[in-house]
């Protein structure tokens, strides 16, 4: 093995010339970024909130109570800052820097009694943050925490007056808002519809997801009640999960076209899941993660298949109410916030395999409820075609690499300026040039995205261990790198 990695860095050193020089040729943005290091994790008993830090490692480093927090939060990560939006009750964003022990930047409120649940950045100055207590939905200027404007939802609201705007995804230029619409003088039970709401982010204007009928229409969903996240898929379709009513298995996994404004399908079904849809993970083209509650109220993390909606696996479950939110790593493992009384901490496991890789969980000092990771800052290194700068693509990290087995290899791009939704494809050549696998992976608009490569080949077998060109192309576009099998 020795042998063999010296080998790929002396092909490396000989490779890279011929790589740059045909990048700079045809055009394209290179990225140096690292990857994601660390998780910021919430933790709260619901009276009091704190933060938790865990490096990846190995070994896994956690540092507990890091930040005091509400004890009503969840996480966002944004240019190497941490904003945490301090929910019902505390009406504000609190912005901390984790280089420099987690100090409060700042601090700053988005309306007494507003209640808001979620922060989406569209750049260093201009962010939107939903407010479920109200129907004005607030651009803020996170920088400053300055209110800059504002974008009435009243249109979208039940009898009540409030639209219970909840979770926001930013794709092809335009915002999308999760819209639960749920009664207010009945227990909040939902209404007849829930949608998703459509936003341009350059103009702040509402957008017309149904032209064929009168006045501005959103993304009518087929269940009630979204409550995930809105979760972006590796082909930057929106994935957002509705649990209907609690204790009824009348809700599902939706999928989203964010360029036709359209439901692309119905990926799962609660009644096939088996219980109330609490959150959404993807892994891959072709397998997700729910957190379900069973309907005795058990907590459980499935595996499905999200061409057919059937569960393929249960890597972890709970006697009660316990598993809060989940999210999955750039480098394929997916970390679990586990509330169990007994031992709460965050699990981590093989988003490939479904093992668990922690032989216990994490102690995060309170029980953990909600995590995101590190966003390292990216600098571009722009290449210079015929016409100028050509930045349509930038190329920001393949994990893990190197790569053995049938683990795969996660490649994360950024597609940029493109006018409409252009086709992706990954290819991967070894060194003399022979093409050994492709695929195309539909279409994409501007946005992050990831690919993956399990070391298949197009005759179905697996690709010998040595080091591999791979390149991704959208359009006439397209990003090379290099990455290593074992």
């Amino acid at each position: 093995m020795r042998h063999n990695t010296n080998a790929s860095g002396s092909l490396v050193a000989r490779f890279l010339p011929s790589l740059l020089l045909a990048a700079a040729v045809h055009g394209w943005t290179g990225v140096a970024r690292g990857g994601e290091t660390r998780a910021f994790v919430y933790t709260t008993d619901f009276s009091t909130g704190s933060l938790a830090n865990i490096q990846f490692g190995p070994p896994r480093t956690v540092t507990p109570n890091v930040a005091t927090v509400s004890s009503d939060a969840v996480l966002r990560s944004f240019n190497g800052l941490l904003y945490v939006v301090n929910r019902f009750g505390f009406d504000n964003i609190q912005v901390l820097d984790p280089g420099n022990n987690f100090a409060t930047v700042r601090q700053f409120s988005v309306g007494n009694g507003s209640n808001p649940h979620d922060i989406e950045f569209v750049s260093a100055t201009k962010a939107y943050v939903t407010r479920y207590e109200s129907s004005e939905l607030w651009i803020v200027n996170p920088q400053t925490g300055q209110h800059t404007g504002t974008v009435s939802l009243a249109d979208f609201a039940d009898a009540d007056g409030i639209p219970e705007m909840d979770r926001l995804a930013l794709r092809n230029g335009r915002l999308f808002v999760s819209v639960q619409r749920l009664d207010r003088n009945s227990f909040f039970s939902p209404t007849d519809s829930s949608q998703v709401v459509v936003i341009d982010a350059a103009t702040n204007a509402l957008v017309d997801a149904d032209p064929g009928h009168a006045g501005v229409q959103g993304i009518i969903l087929p269940f009630q009640n979204p409550g995930t996240e809105i979760v972006v898929d590796p082909a930057g379709k929106l994935l957002v999960g509705c649990s209907g009513n609690f204790g009824v298995a009348d809700g599902g996994i939706v999928r989203l076209n964010p360029f036709g404004l359209t439901i692309e399908a119905t990926e799962a079904t609660e009644a096939g899941l088996g219980g109330d849809l609490n959150d959404v993970a993807v892994f891959s083209s072709q397998k997700g993660f729910v957190v379900i509650s069973d309907p005795s109220f058990n907590t459980l993390l499935r595996s499905y298949n999200r061409g057919t909606g059937q569960v393929t696996g249960t890597p972890f479950s709970t006697a009660g109410f316990n598993i809060a939110d989940t999210e999955i790593n750039d480098r394929g493992e997916l970390w679990l916030c586990d509330r169990t009384p007994s031992n709460p901490g965050v699990r981590v496991f093989d988003a490939v395999s479904g093992g668990q890789l922690t032989a216990a969980p994490l102690n995060t000092g309170l029980p953990p409820q909600d995590l995101t990771f590190d966003s390292a800052t990216t600098v571009d290194v722009a290449w210079t075609g015929a016409d100028g700068p050509v930045r349509p693509l930038s190329l920001l990290a393949a994990y893990p690499n190197p790569s053995s087995g049938r683990c795969y290899a996660r490649i994360r791009f950024t597609a940029g300026t493109m006018q409409e939704a252009q086709p992706l494809s990954i290819a991967v050549y070894d060194l003399t040039g022979r093409r050994v696998y492709g695929e195309r992976l539909g279409v994409v608009g501007p946005g992050d995205y990831t690919v993956s490569w399990d070391g298949r080949t197009d005759s179905g077998g697996r690709a010998s261990g040595g080091l591999y060109l791979y390149r991704i192309t959208v359009g006439p576009h397209h990003i090379s790198s290099l990455v290593v099998r074992q």
